[in-house]
């Protein structure tokens, strides 16, 4: 007869259990949608330089590398700097639009590089007339004073030559309007005027 002896301790066993099932819920948030009206709509805004819009003749279907070096449009940048744009980019048609696409600040960057230039220009000129005004001042009055150094040689020779025919001695104290009228006195004489003589008591130089 066979014997069936239940395990009473069964519940003490020390075999693992079977893990207790989890649950998870991932949790999304929405993105929010830029809101859009059917009465909002969006106003471009540029700036339109009129005095730099021009129109030039050109064939029909010249081509994209023409367009882009038109003379006019050449210029333009030249001035304004930025790329030229051929639009669209296909060869001429009525619709063709060859423009300059450029940034305030680019156009203000040249605009102060081109004064700084004419600036630089004007105040070289300045300095340039200043230095030639200076010197040709420079040379009227050394020329002034070689001709006022020349009369005064002239003018110690005559009085040096007086004195001597005067036989005035060195250590004699005696002005030049003393001198002149002594030897007016003493002495004739001829192919000048007296008062060429008497111009030497005069001089500026004394």
């Amino acid at each position: 007869m066979a014997l069936n002896i239940s395990n009473r301790f069964a519940s003490l066993d020390e075999s693992p259990s079977p893990a207790p099932k989890t649950w998870s819920h991932k949790i999304t948030t929405p993105i929010a949608q830029p809101f859009h009206s059917p009465d909002i709509i969006h106003v471009g805004h540029r700036l339109a330089l009129t005095d730099t819009q021009f129109r030039t003749p050109v064939k029909r279907d010249t081509s994209v590398h023409d367009l882009a070096n038109l003379p006019t449009a050449k210029a333009l940048q030249e001035h304004t700097g930025g790329n030229i744009i051929v639009s669209p980019a296909r060869p001429a048609q009525e619709d063709t639009e060859v423009r300059i696409e450029t940034t305030i600040a680019e156009t203000m960057s040249r605009m102060k590089k081109e004064m700084r230039e004419e600036l630089r220009k004007e105040v070289k000129a300045d300095i340039k007339d200043g230095v030639a005004m200076a010197i040709a001042k420079l040379n009227e009055n050394l020329r002034m004073l070689s001709k006022a150094h020349g009369i005064r040689n002239v003018e110690d020779w005559c009085i040096n030559r007086m004195i001597e025919l005067l036989g005035i001695r060195d250590d004699e104290t005696i002005t030049t309007a003393d001198v002149v009228d002594q030897f007016l006195k003493s002495f004739p004489f001829g192919g000048i005027t007296k008062g060429d003589i008497e111009s030497l008591k005069y001089s500026k130089g004394r």
